[in-house]
């Protein structure tokens, strides 16, 4: 990661092109990843960065997250009405 430590000016390297180094704002990975956990089934699928990148390993890391926190949510919420029954 470069940059400071606020986490909105954070910089993630996406890769490089003609010999410079391409970055993003990690606030927009974190904002892209949490918005595609809500569309796409898998993360290969939902990722725009290269995987090997540091905005790709960012990007799969808050995509997996996502997930797993909406998968809690759903199991607990279907507990909570009765629609899970032992």
């Amino acid at each position: 990661m470069r940059g400071t430590t606020d986490m909105s000016e954070q910089r993630l390297v996406v890769g490089f092109a003609m010999g410079k180094v391409v970055t993003t704002a990690m606030a927009n990975v974190i904002k892209e990843a949490e918005q595609a956990a809500l569309t796409y089934h898998e993360e290969f699928a939902a990722c725009p960065y290269p995987f090997d990148s540091e905005a790709g390993r960012v990007f799969m890391s808050i995509f997996r997250a996502t997930k797993k926190a909406n998968a809690i949510d759903l199991s607990v919420g279907a507990h909570t009405i009765g629609l899970v029954t032992r």
